[in-house]
């Protein structure tokens, strides 16, 4: 093999290598200008408790509460933690159920379900519509037949249909992502928020906000981001999927309304709610051993 081939070689390899690495560092840079988490700082991952059950603990009949989530929710958990793993290593992530908070919830924040089985999502919810008064933003679902939805002028009602041949699984769902700041921090901090009608939804819109989304930078028809001075601005938005399913998997993911937010400005700490008012929006008793009957 002659010496000119060797080095041919040996510069495809390393200019293959160059572009590789140069993909991944694009990749890598537009993720973390999306996410806006903070480095070294824990990361709140709160999911939906499905289900408060008092298992026995001894022939005795002792019994200690445990907390159960759906498979759904912890998948989308995953898929947050493996992300933020891929872009900042070293971010502790806290995952906890919403019935049992373990932290004020003052850093970077995913929630993950809707605002019936999810105190915090209802909570944040709240303080949504309360900044955006003129948006307006509905997600009820205190029953999976009798859903809505509403983001800005778009709405739409859920009826909870299952598959003929995969009957354990709906035919389709509503999701809703919201992309804003935290709004129980008193610094400037990230909030996003996923949630479907079912279990299937929310994990679904986990997995199109990664893949997708994320990718892009922003949902269609959105505007790229801007910079201001050295930074990028936030992307923040609300965004209305409509998800089709067969069995388990999402065939079909339509973006059916985005809107598109004023870049978060940073809260006053006087309005931040305090520790102790996160502490009080679950307790032991909400939820009875048969609360999620009707959940998918």
């Amino acid at each position: 093999m002659s010496v000119g081939l060797i080095l041919g070689i040996v510069g495809f390899v390393g200019l293959s290598s160059l572009l590789q690495a140069g993909a991944f560092t694009r990749h890598w840079r537009r993720n973390r200008r999306f996410l806006r988490f903070r480095f070294r700082e824990p990361m709140d991952v709160v999911i939906s408790t499905d289900q408060r059950l008092e298992t026995p603990l001894t022939e005795s009949g002792r019994t200690y509460p445990r907390f159960v989530a759906s498979l759904g929710s912890l998948q989308a958990a995953a898929a947050f933690a493996q992300l933020i793993g891929q872009v900042q290593s070293r971010k502790p992530v806290r995952i906890q159920m919403s019935e049992k908070l373990t932290s004020d919830l003052r850093g970077d924040l995913v929630l993950l379900g809707g605002p019936v089985l999810n105190d915090v999502s209802d909570m944040f919810l709240k303080q949504l519509n309360d900044a955006y008064n003129e948006i307006k933003v509905v997600f009820e679902d205190e029953k999976a037949e009798h859903a809505r939805i509403s983001v800005g002028t778009f709405a739409d009602s859920y009826d909870c249909r299952m598959q003929r041949r995969h009957a354990e699984y709906p035919t389709d769902d509503f999701a809703l992502i919201v992309a804003w700041r935290n709004p129980f921090a008193h610094r400037r901090r990230r909030a996003i928020m996923c949630a479907g009608f079912t279990y299937h939804g929310t994990a679904a819109a986990a997995k199109y906000l990664i893949s997708e989304v994320i990718p892009r930078g922003r949902p269609l028809g959105v505007e790229p981001m801007r910079r201001r001075g050295l930074r990028h601005t936030w992307p923040s938005f609300l965004l209305a999927l409509k998800i089709e399913f067969s069995a388990d998997r999402a065939i079909l993911v339509e973006e059916r309304a985005v809107v598109q937010l004023p870049e978060p400005a940073r809260l006053a700490f006087r309005d931040a709610p305090m520790p102790q008012e996160l502490e009080s929006i679950t307790t032991p008793d909400q939820l009875t051993p048969d609360s999620s009957a009707g959940r998918m």
